[in-house]
């Protein structure tokens, strides 16, 4: 079989002859190569952005959270956050409650979601006490009210300032008022802190206040072991499934168990859709390379005519023949795959050490565009390249391994 190997590669590496084929052959190698090099960069840079932005979601929001199937209040007493903490591959355990609620100052009134928790574990569970933009966070009483810490959305269309006293009323509160014909009476806290997240994915800094679970407790009046949602923190997050599997021995049937994903279930759809497309788009310019594959084959099966009638007449059999077509589809495809490869991966490792590809800081909150090579992603180019390209094989072999002897050989 090696003699068909040595045929096929002649017939691409020509020394005696450059022409149109050859120039047909050399585009097929460096559509495949320009294809191959461009998924591999942009599958990346898609990769590092979803890194980056999956990095900011998991700075507020948890790996899992267990919420109430019925939307009622969870029952969390000691010892079942005893039990939740005892699951290897938990790091925090936070049980919250959450609601939404209006906040007054002066004539500004803004409806928001108020999150109140334990701030003596919060470090472990919460990234915003390190994105604090004035002030300090702090959920203790101050000056004998409660402190809040409040979203940069919030106090820019409040003109709220740490220090600033605001009334938290909620719905409760509104219907009690209502149905009294009497002015609401609320909670007074005091701003003790304004956070800005780096990104604000989810708008967080649009409606998001934060106290301590005492005064949540206090405005929203629900009773000690009672929450809305327990949130939970992994020391690595792909140990979500098995964690899983060891919360839902205790759980009750009432409660369910959400993932980071399914909590932004929007956003990671939208992830996966542009990168899906991305692919498909730019697997046009492969699909192309591979036509003129396909082309130049089938020109060489016309120009070598002779050739294969010589070699059934020596005896060759149709697959022998067939081979020596496939062979050579083949290793164009390998040859365009790997220099694509090559050329890909180098330009994500040098991003990934040099930095090459700069953003305006002014405009983007990283310097550089990030890049995350995912070795998946290069497997399932590489694959669908060479699979390609053996499709474009299938005709021009077959129509040379039924080339007749005898009109072969007359043709010349």
């Amino acid at each position: 079989m090696k003699i068909f190997n040595k045929i096929a590669i002649r017939y691409i590496f020509s020394l005696k002859s450059f022409h149109f084929i050859s120039v047909i052959t050399l585009i097929s190698i460096l559509g495949i190569t320009v294809g191959v090099a461009a998924l591999i960069c942009v599958l990346s840079i898609f990769n590092g952005f979803g890194d980056f932005t999956e990095g900011q979601v998991l700075n507020i929001d948890p790996h899992l959270r267990i919420i109430s199937k019925q939307n009622k209040q969870i029952k969390a007493e000691n010892e079942f956050i005893r039990k939740i903490k005892s699951i290897r591959g938990v790091s925090s355990v936070q049980p919250q409650l959450s609601g939404r609620a209006v906040i007054m100052s002066g004539a500004n009134i803004q409806a928001i979601t108020l999150s109140a928790l334990n701030p003596e574990n919060i470090d472990t569970s919460y990234g915003i006490p390190a994105n604090i933009l004035l002030g300090r966070f702090h959920l203790k009483n101050f000056h004998g009210m409660p402190a809040i810490v409040i979203g940069a959305g919030i106090s820019d269309r409040s003109k709220l300032l740490p220090g600033d006293t605001i009334t938290i009323v909620t719905p409760k509160m509104l219907e009690t008022s209502i149905a009294a014909f009497a002015q609401p009476i609320g909670v007074k806290a005091i701003v003790s802190g304004i956070f800005r997240t780096k990104t604000n994915i989810k708008d967080n800094e649009m409606y998001l206040c934060i106290a301590s679970e005492q005064t949540g407790r206090k405005i929203f009046g629900i009773q000690d072991g009672s929450y809305t949602y327990i949130d939970i923190r992994l020391n690595d997050k792909s140990d979500a499934e098995s964690v899983t599997t060891g919360l839902s021995a205790f759980l009750t049937e009432d409660m369910e168990i959400q993932t980071w994903k399914e909590l932004n279930s929007e956003l990671y759809h939208v992830m996966e859709f542009e990168r899906m497309a991305v692919f498909v788009v730019l697997s046009l310019i492969i699909s192309i390379a591979v036509f003129n594959i396909l082309a130049s084959l089938s020109m060489t099966v016309v120009e070598k005519r002779r050739d294969i009638a010589l070699l059934k007449a020596l005896g060759a059999i149709d697959g022998a023949v067939r081979n020596i077509f496939i062979y050579e589809g083949i290793i164009i495809g390998a040859i365009g795959v790997i220099a694509g490869a090559v050329i890909g991966l180098s330009l994500c490792f040098g991003q990934q050490q040099f930095g090459w590809f700069k953003l305006d800081l002014n405009k983007s909150i990283i310097a550089n565009i990030p890049v995350s090579v995912s070795f998946f992603d290069i497997s399932a180019i590489i694959l669908t390249a060479m699979f390609l390209s053996l499709l474009a094989t299938i005709y021009p072999s077959r129509r040379a391994s039924h080339t007749i002897i005898s009109a072969g050989l007359r043709g010349e």
